[in-house]
């Protein structure tokens, strides 16, 4: 049996574990500690009202937060937990310049993702669970903000994940434009 729910707290363990398997190394917050992760994505939650969880057999099989601003969540995040962040960095030193070229050259993402439309900052699957998730999570993603009065959203994708990519362009996302490192998309629901 499969249900959709608002994201809880309690979804979190299992969420943790869902990113863990839909990330690989390659994603910054996939390095992350189990309890740093766990507190990046409380973070994210409390940021992102349209937030959902689809439950398979009452198990989360994968889930999707977006909001207005998911941005305040990051900061949040970031100051409650500087130091843990900081040796992510020290031991993956890799992410250092990735994070600093976002910074410095991704601005115009920042800029043109306006908090007036809707943002999906992180969807995964469980990719051992085969039903469509992805589509389920989009679905009430759009059937939330629709009624909250808002005909459009946005996300961004990273340019190497192929995968998301061809998911978004065939369930009707048009690309936005394109940073250093990601594109964004928009969707409008008119």
């Amino acid at each position: 049996m499969i249900s959709i729910r608002t994201t809880i707290g309690n979804d979190l363990d299992d969420i943790i574990r869902i990113h863990l398997l839909s990330f690989d190394k390659s994603h910054f917050s996939a390095n992350f500690p189990p309890k740093l992760l766990k507190s990046y994505l409380e973070c994210l939650l409390k940021s992102c009202p349209f937030s959902f969880t689809l439950l398979s057999d009452n198990k989360v099989a994968g889930y999707i937060f977006g909001g207005l601003n998911p941005s305040v969540g990051v900061k949040d995040f970031i100051r409650k937990n500087l130091w843990e962040v900081i040796s992510v960095f020290f031991k993956y030193p890799r992410f250092i310049k990735e994070k600093i070229i976002e910074i410095l050259f991704d601005k115009d993402f920042k800029v043109k993702n306006s908090k007036e439309i809707p943002t999906v900052y992180i969807i995964a699957a469980d990719p051992f669970v085969r039903i469509g998730i992805g589509i389920k999570l989009i679905n009430s993603f759009e059937m939330k903000i629709r009624t909250e009065n808002f005909f459009e959203y946005r996300l961004a994708v990273r340019k190497d994940n192929d995968k998301a990519i061809k998911f978004y362009e065939r369930n009707g996302l048009h690309r936005l434009f394109t940073s250093r490192t990601s594109y964004c998309y928009s969707k409008s629901l008119r």
